[in-house]
């Protein structure tokens, strides 16, 4: 099974997304969460993960910020960024640092 963690600063989105999908039946586990990008990149330290879902806007460390970071100590790491912001500037930016997907809040 891969390893997920999902990372987001609103608790709605953090548990719906965890809720939301039957992440046993993809091949996946979530491993945990987290409500800053600091957290996270905390735990990446120690933690070895496969995939990292991530807000682009949040307080301490942006999911940008945190992608990079994280790209540095796993280069195999897969992200997917989440952004109720709907400026393409944020998934241009994101993808250019090599996020696999962009996907509007919204769209959720």
């Amino acid at each position: 099974m891969y390893q997920v963690i999902i990372v987001d600063d609103e608790p709605i989105i953090r548990n719906g997304i965890q809720a939301y999908i039957d992440w046993e039946k993809q091949g996946l586990t979530v491993v945990d969460a987290f409500s800053n990008g600091e957290e996270a990149l905390t735990f990446l330290e120690n933690g070895k993960v496969d995939i990292l879902i991530t807000d682009i806007k949040m307080p301490l460390l942006d999911g940008i910020q945190l992608m990079r970071q994280a790209l540095k100590q796993n280069p195999q790491l897969k992200v997917i960024l989440l952004s109720s912001y709907s400026d393409f500037e944020y998934a241009r930016e994101g993808l250019k640092l090599g996020a696999v997907d962009y996907i509007l809040k919204g769209a959720l």
